[in-house]
Parts: C-alpha cells; structure tokens; sequence
C-alpha cells in the first residue's frame, strides 16, 4: 500500500453529499483508493492522468459509501489541491472531489470504476 500524507482520513460531509452507510469492507475502500491514487497520478500538486470530468456531484441515494481522504497539500502550501473520493460499493464506482488552487476551485471526476 502507497504511504500518502493524510492519506486515508475517514471523513464526515467534507465532500458536500452525505455519507450515512459504511462500506461492506473498509480495507477494500482504502484499497480501491491506493489504486485510484496511483492510476491517476494524484498530488497535491495535480495528477499525471486526466480525470473524466463530471458536470456535478453524484447522486449516491441509498449506495454503501465510504469517503476517503486522499492527498492533501503540505501544510504551509497556499495553492495546492486536495482530492477526496466517495467509494460506492453499492455500485461498483468511486468519484474523486478536488478542491483547491488559488482561487479554491471544486470540480467532481467520476464515475471511475472499482476493482472487482
């Protein structure tokens, strides 16, 4: 498993949806992060592959849903980005939250599919 700072911090209504269920497994969600981590090349300082881009946040109704913190920035960095993600194992998929930059900018990507 990738050793990230901050990484995989349990989060309550960070991400704006709410995240009442818990996952089936934890030690997949956390997994099925690393791997989403390492796909996509996530930083604070951006990712080395483009996320699918998402016109808005996703609808998780009643899914099984962990969120996990990813990356976040070093604590004195002033423009660095911090990603989230909300795995829904209910459904097979995870969308990723950045948040950050100068301006402190959102964006959702997703869905991105889980490892079986």
């Amino acid at each position: 498993m990738m050793t990230l700072p901050g990484a995989f911090v349990l989060l309550a209504g960070v991400l704006g949806v709410d995240c009442p269920g818990e996952a089936r497994d934890p030690n997949k969600a956390e997994a099925d992060a690393d791997r989403i981590v390492a796909d996509y090349g996530l930083t604070w300082q951006g990712s080395t592959k483009p996320l699918p881009a998402a016109e808005h946040a996703p609808d998780v109704g009643a899914a099984a849903q962990t969120c996990v913190r990813i990356v976040k920035p070093p604590e004195h960095s002033a423009d660095g980005f911090t990603y989230e993600v909300l795995i829904i194992s209910g459904q097979g998929v995870a969308w990723v939250h950045r948040t950050g930059g100068f301006a402190g900018r959102q964006a959702w990507f997703g869905p991105l599919p889980l490892t079986p």
